[in-house]
């Protein structure tokens, strides 16, 4: 979540902003006590945040009794939570005032967007003094859909005029926030009654235990202080001068190959003249690498990406630059500016980022996905020098499986019978591109006889087994081959896929 871009907060009131959440836990099983039905505790945690048209469906599931009689219900739960809060008052929440305050005087828009009706949300709001925080106060019964329909926080988003990316939602419940994931807002828990499970960290940006935390969110930005970028350019720098000083010592070593050469070899020699060749080939590549190096350390880069995602643990860094570098482990702290990631520097929006196949029915496969281009060209190079007198058919082993290599070879271009130290500096490259975005295009179905079953894919407990819809992205619904399950052979794999298939198909709406 880049916050620099957030422009509002959207608070869900009960449970997040004042604590009326636990009253709501326990007054909905007295409600219904006094109608004959036996609600657990367990039970009462579901309703949190629930909205129409939800919670009547949800109440007459739950007591599978269709004729449960909802408002009368839920008119009862109103009159008696209400007698008691008017007897006991309500408490705001820790951090409540801090944030709104702070939120005020940086000129960040604030907004309710809650289950509760509006008489009674402007009745708790101006019995705390909060009313006059809020640019606008949405409830529930403006919408057709309550949460966890993601309608209450789409209107929101529409009536401050701004995009749900541009838009921080607080909530405290599930239900809560699964409305605001689902309108594409950024979404920060504050646990109230119940901690986030696995599913539901997956759809926040941020956990915390206090509102008042949410204002390091903001202080936060831009990950790196003036001084922290200073020292990571002078590591990045000493890297770079690293990288220049290996191939300087590289071009020396193999001047000296090449003086032992001459020494050792007579000018006809066979051995020593594929020797040579070898040699005099990998010293034009350092020297090519020499200047980029040099380059590299004048400039070491002029952009930068933050990746920050809730699942992981900290925060990633990637710069970009005219030359990749890479330090001793081969892992790279500069990428090159041609590799595939640094397009969303170029092409995407600050927040949430995707990639999208260019047309429909083809596809790209990244054949060496632990290697950036610039590891990889160091590879081919080294494989070629390796093979600097051998047919380019017969050097590429290793590099990929045998079946693929004749279709590699024919998608470059080169001819296979070439030797391979007449293969152009551009030639190369165009096998570069291949290994990195080998292209492929989607004709039809295969025959069921060719049908395989492999192991690996999406945890089940990831998947809703009664609709195939994943826990963690709603919408996104999960069959077949994609699901970590396999079965002895006889018909059982094929089977899973149909069902999963059809309980999928059937599920989306």
């Amino acid at each position: 979540m880049n916050t620099k871009n957030i422009k509002a907060v959207i608070f869900d009131m009960d449970g997040t902003l004042i604590d009326t959440e636990k009253y709501y836990r326990m007054f909905w099983p007295k409600a219904l006590a006094h109608f004959g039905y036996e609600m657990t505790d367990e039970q009462a945690l579901t309703m949190r945040s629930l909205g129409q048209p939800y919670a009547p469906q949800h109440l007459k599931e739950m007591f599978h009794d269709p004729d449960l009689d909802y408002i009368a219900i839920r008119n009862y739960r109103k009159q008696i939570m209400g007698e008691y809060l008017e007897k006991n008052g309500i408490e705001i929440k820790k951090g409540a005032i801090e944030l709104l305050d702070y939120l005020k005087a940086q000129g960040i828009h604030r907004a309710i967007a809650t289950a509760t009706d509006q008489l009674r949300t402007e009745q708790y709001l101006k019995q705390l003094g909060l009313y006059d925080y809020f640019d606008q106060i949405i409830c529930a019964t403006m919408v057709e859909h309550g949460k966890p329909s993601p309608d209450i926080y789409q209107y929101a988003c529409r009536q401050l005029a701004l995009l749900p990316e541009e838009c921080i939602a607080v909530e405290d419940s599930p239900n809560g926030v699964c409305s605001a994931y689902g309108a594409g807002c950024n979404v920060v828990m504050v646990p109230d009654q119940t901690e986030p499970d696995e599913a539901l960290r997956g759809k926040l940006a941020a956990r915390v235990d206090s509102l008042d935390e949410i204002i390091k969110l903001f202080k936060k930005f831009p990950g790196l202080t003036k001084e922290d970028e200073e020292h990571q350019l002078s590591k990045i720098i000493e890297i770079a001068q690293d990288n220049l000083d290996h191939a300087k010592e590289d071009i020396r070593k193999i001047n000296e190959d090449l003086a032992d050469l001459l020494e050792v070899y007579d000018a006809k020699d066979k051995e020593g003249l594929a020797l040579w060749n070898n040699a005099t080939a990998r010293l034009k590549e350092d020297e090519r690498e020499l200047v980029r190096y040099e380059k590299a350390r004048k400039k070491p880069y002029f952009g930068r990406i933050d990746f920050r995602d809730p699942k992981a643990k900290a925060d990633e860094a990637y710069y970009i630059g005219r030359v990749g570098i890479t330090d001793s482990s081969s892992d790279p702290v500069v990428l090159d500016w041609r590799a595939p990631i640094a397009s969303v520097y170029y092409e995407s929006r600050m927040g949430t980022c995707q990639y999208t196949v260019s047309s429909e029915g083809t596809f790209e496969i990244d054949l060496k996905p632990a290697l950036e281009e610039e590891p990889l060209d160091k590879r081919l190079q080294r494989d070629f020098a390796e093979n600097v007198n051998r047919q380019f058919k017969n050097a590429l082993h290793g590099l990929v499986p045998a079946k693929l290599m004749p279709v590699l070879i024919g998608l470059s271009g080169i001819d296979p019978e070439k030797k391979v130290h007449s293969v152009t500096r551009e030639e190369r490259h165009h096998l570069l591109t291949l290994l990195k975005h080998f292209p492929g295009t989607i004709t039809g179905l295969g025959k069921m006889e060719e049908a395989i079953v492999t192991r690996g894919g999406i945890k089940v407990k990831e998947v809703n087994p009664s609709t195939m819809e994943s826990k963690l992205v709603q919408g996104l619904y999960l069959c077949g081959e994609m699901l970590d399950v396999d079965a002895v052979t006889g018909g059982f794999n094929l089977q899973i896929a149909w069902s999963t298939g059809y309980l999928a198909g059937i599920s989306i709406e």
